[in-house]
């Protein structure tokens, strides 16, 4: 082999050492591309999976927002309402004042007005106790006269009741004179009789019994009894009182001065000594004779 060939065979053996070398150079220069590009797609991925995450999440936010933004809104217009309403109560509130402070100064008025008035009733008190004071003097000096007076009407008026019972038995006597007067000028001749003495008894013609209902109490010799007409008692008639319990006992003489139908009022027949006189009560009892 000459020269020539050696040199062609060092130089191909130098090219496939070269292109060798190149090969290795290749295979290792690609493969960490491919490991880059594998991890570019799956942080793409995930970039991909986080975007599609942040758009739900920025949905969910922007829906939040527009919620949150509406419910602000209801409360400003709330709060409006509520400071409108504030500013009507405050109006409100500021009238009543104003009311009651004219109310408070007319009170005053009234106050000062009624104290002046109590100062006023006081002195008029003060003249009325006065005046109240001499009045009862008056009164008691009137009360003793009109005491005074009353007895001295209580005796005249039984003095009255007595004058006129007394006439009343006169006036009877006198029409009894005049009848028998008639009866001596017409020709009759009867027996003259002497004139009935007012004190003497004039029963009923038939026996009658009864009680003292009432008794007068200005004047005790006035009583009402349960005996009238219908019984037969008539004006002027006279029964006899008595009582039986605590003890039996004659009390006396009642004389008829008003006669009704079922009841009739009468008097005692006066004693000629006052002193024994008897108390006549209620339920004391009368009779046209007393028996035995």
């Amino acid at each position: 082999m000459n020269i020539v060939g050696k040199i062609l065979v060092f130089l191909n053996f130098l090219m496939a050492i070269i292109a060798s070398l190149l090969v290795v150079s290749s295979v290792a220069v690609r493969t960490p591309w491919k490991e880059a590009n594998r991890a570019l797609q799956e942080e793409n991925k995930v970039i991909r999976a986080q975007r599609e995450t942040n758009a739900h999440s920025m949905v969910s936010i922007v829906s939040d927002y527009k919620q949150k933004q509406l419910e602000l809104e209801q409360s400003l217009q709330k709060l409006k309402d509520t400071e409108v309403q504030m500013q009507a109560q405050k109006v409100d509130y500021e009238n009543q004042i104003a009311n009651l402070n004219n109310l408070a100064i007319g009170k005053d008025r009234s106050l000062q007005e009624a104290v002046k008035s109590n100062e006023r009733l006081q002195q008029e008190i003060v003249v009325l106790n006065t005046t109240v004071k001499d009045r009862e003097s008056t009164l008691v000096t009137l009360e003793g006269d009109i005491k005074k007076y009353r007895i001295e009407a209580v005796n005249y008026e039984q003095l009255a009741k007595a004058r006129q019972t007394q006439n009343e038995l006169l006036l009877e006597q006198n029409q009894e004179i005049t009848r028998r007067l008639k009866r001596l000028e017409a020709g009759d001749s009867p027996e003259v009789k002497t004139v009935r003495d007012p004190n003497s008894p004039n029963p009923p013609s038939g026996q009658v019994n009864g009680r003292i209902e009432l008794v007068d109490a200005k004047d005790t010799t006035l009583v009402q009894i349960s005996l009238g007409t219908d019984q037969g008692v008539h004006k002027n008639h006279t029964l006899d009182v008595y009582r039986l319990r605590p003890e039996a006992k004659y009390l006396g003489m009642i004389r008829i001065v008003e006669s009704y139908n079922h009841k009739s009022v009468a008097r005692l027949v006066s004693s000629d000594n006052p002193a024994f006189r008897p108390q006549l009560k209620q339920d004391d009892l009368v009779t046209s004779k007393i028996t035995k």
